[in-house]
C-alpha cells in the first residue's frame, strides 16, 4: 500500500448524494479484470456515453478536472454493496482522497487499507464555498479551478487567465472569492500565511484594533523591522 502523507490537488466536485459502489465501479468489470486494472472503469457509466464515447458533461472528463485527485461529494458516498473493488477503481484512476459529510461505513474502512483517504466535513460548507467561487467565475466570465488539501481544510480557487488585460477582472474576483470565504466563517489563507499577496484584504477578517496589537507585538521582538519586511500589514 502506498503511504499517504500530504496531498494538494485539485479537487473535482461530484455533488450527488448515495453514490454507491456500483455507480463507483461496475459489477460485471470485477469478473473479468485484476484489482490493478480497474482504474480505467471508475465512473464508467457517468463517464462515458452508450457508444463508448466520453461524456463531454461530466466534470472528470472536465479541464482541469481530469487531473483531479481529490473528489467532493455529497451525503453517503461509497453505499451499497460492499466490494472493496470501488476503492481499488478509485485509486486506480488516480484519486487520493474523498471528502464527503458522511459514507457507507465499509468504503470508508477499506479506504484505510488501500491508501485512499477519506475525509468527513459538513456538506453545506463544501457545497456553500464551490458554488460561490463557481458564480464568482461565470459572473466575471472567467475560469475558477478549485483546488485542495486533504484533510486539513484548505481549498484553493485558482482564477485562470491568459492575457494582461484580464488582470483587473481577475483581481476583483479574487476580492470576492476572499470576501466569501471570510463570509462562510473560513479565513483569507490557511496554509501559507498572509505574506505580500494578501496582506491588503487581513481587514477582511481581523479588526483595525487587531491589527494594531498584532504591530506593537511585532515591534517588540523586531524593533527595528528586519523580520519580513513589508510583509503581512496592510500599507507596510
Amino acid at each position: 500500500m502506498q503511504k499517504f502523507n500530504k496531498l494538494s490537488a485539485i479537487a473535482a466536485p461530484i455533488m450527488r448524494q448515495n453514490i454507491d459502489t456500483d455507480m463507483v465501479i461496475r459489477v460485471e468489470r470485477l469478473r473479468d479484470l485484476p484489482p490493478d486494472k480497474l482504474g480505467p472503469y471508475a465512473f464508467e457509466s457517468w463517464r462515458y456515453k452508450p457508444d463508448g464515447s466520453e461524456a463531454p458533461e461530466f466534470v472528470l472528463n472536465r479541464p482541469p478536472y481530469r487531473e483531479a485527485k481529490i473528489i467532493l461529494a455529497a451525503d453517503n458516498f461509497g453505499c451499497g454493496s460492499s466490494r472493496e473493488a470501488a476503492v481499488w477503481s478509485l485509486f486506480g484512476f488516480g484519486i487520493r482522497c474523498v471528502i464527503a459529510p458522511s459514507f457507507g461505513p465499509i468504503f470508508y474502512n477499506n479506504c484505510f487499507q488501500n491508501g485512499l483517504l477519506p475525509v468527513a466535513v459538513p456538506l453545506e460548507v463544501i457545497e456553500e464555498m464551490v458554488a460561490e467561487v463557481e458564480a464568482i467565475g461565470r459572473r466575471r466570465g472567467l475560469f475558477v479551478a478549485c483546488y485542495g488539501h486533504a484533510g486539513d481544510g484548505n481549498l484553493h480557487a485558482n482564477v485562470l487567465f491568459d492575457r494582461e488585460e484580464e488582470r483587473p477582472n481577475v483581481d476583483a474576483a479574487v476580492v470576492e472569492i476572499l470576501e466569501a470565504a471570510v463570509r462562510l466563517d473560513g479565513t483569507i489563507t490557511g496554509e501559507h500565511g498572509v505574506g505580500l499577496a494578501k496582506k491588503e484584504f487581513l481587514g477582511l477578517e481581523q479588526s483595525p484594533g487587531l491589527i494594531a496589537l498584532q504591530k506593537r507585538l511585532k515591534a517588540v521582538f523586531d524593533p527595528l523591522g528586519i523580520l519580513n519586511p513589508g510583509k503581512m500589514f496592510p500599507g507596510a
